[in-house]
């Protein structure tokens, strides 16, 4: 009996670091799960429509929705680009300014870099004031798996 409970004993204690080895592994894994998360490399499949969103708040009305073009995955480092395009014509330059701005500094499209602009003159907004058309590509790296 006494030779049965050490080996128990001793089973336990394996089992007891077995354990702790897999739980520091998850905790290691799960911080750098949060270091990806925080530079914005979590997949939002909603990331054109939040573009569109803050166009609104902007006072930007887009030529039509915002598109999404997905690079083939990176297998080697488990992450794909992802590249939106966005159109506005006749818009005011500052609202158009703002909304580039917008989507640089909210928490939602972290991550989201600002790869092109290409402004040119339109016919004028409503008011009377020199409108501005605009084609913005946004890029943005997320993780596959």
């Amino acid at each position: 009996q006494v030779s049965a409970r050490t080996a128990a004993i001793i089973k336990v204690k394996g089992a007891r670091e077995a354990t702790a080895q897999v739980e520091r592994m998850k905790a290691q894994l799960d911080r750098e799960s949060a270091k990806l998360t925080s530079r914005g490399t979590a997949p939002h499949p909603l990331m054109a429509a939040e573009i569109e969103n803050y166009a609104h708040q902007a006072s930007v009305l887009l030529a039509g929705p915002v598109t999404d073009s997905p690079a083939a995955p990176l297998s080697s480092i488990g992450m794909r680009q992802v590249t939106y395009r966005a159109r506005a014509i006749n818009q005011d330059p500052l609202s158009l300014l703002n909304w580039l701005n917008i989507v640089q500094q909210n928490s939602p499209t972290t991550g989201l870099e600002i790869l092109e602009t290409r402004f040119t003159p339109g016919a004028g907004t409503a008011n009377n004031t020199p409108g501005w058309n605009i084609d913005a590509q946004f890029t943005r790296w997320e993780k596959t798996r």
